[in-house]
């Protein structure tokens, strides 16, 4: 199965081909695919901030893998 992997850091593309490593999936990239743009990540939580990326990219393959990360500090409003 080919997935798309919605991110533009090399990092976490190897991080999700560790993961998934065995699965029979052919992971291809943004750059792979030649797509430059990005969505705007509006979203309160790295959740919903993967959410958009997915479905924004959902334009341009079937079946997309996003992920959003964020540092969070209790001191820090």
């Amino acid at each position: 199965m080919k997935v798309l992997i919605g991110t533009t850091n090399p990092s976490k593309v190897k991080r999700f081909e560790e993961l998934l490593d065995g699965n029979d999936i052919d992971f291809c990239t943004l750059q792979d695919l030649g797509i430059e743009s990005e969505p705007q990540e509006m979203g309160k939580t790295p959740e919903e901030n993967a959410i958009i990326k997915a479905k924004y990219y959902g334009q341009f393959f079937d079946i997309v893998i996003c992920n959003d990360s964020g540092l969070y500090f209790d001191s820090l409003p």
